[in-house]
């Protein structure tokens, strides 16, 4: 699916504790967002700023 859409802009994340993860693969799969907050989350399974720049610089150097 994501070749056959690879030239569509697409932004996937799922929610919840089991979704952390989408926030840091959705690269691999297209998607051209993600959502991280500075201060307080806004629900279960987001990531703060620094972890996820960390995890970021790591996975996509």
């Amino acid at each position: 699916f994501a070749m056959s859409q690879r030239d569509h802009l697409k932004i996937y994340m799922s929610m919840g504790e089991f979704g952390a993860v989408s926030r840091i693969d959705s690269f691999i799969f297209g998607s051209i967002f993600t959502y991280t907050f500075t201060q307080n989350p806004a629900a279960p399974g987001q990531l703060d700023l620094l972890t996820l720049k960390t995890i970021l610089k790591v996975l996509y150097p």
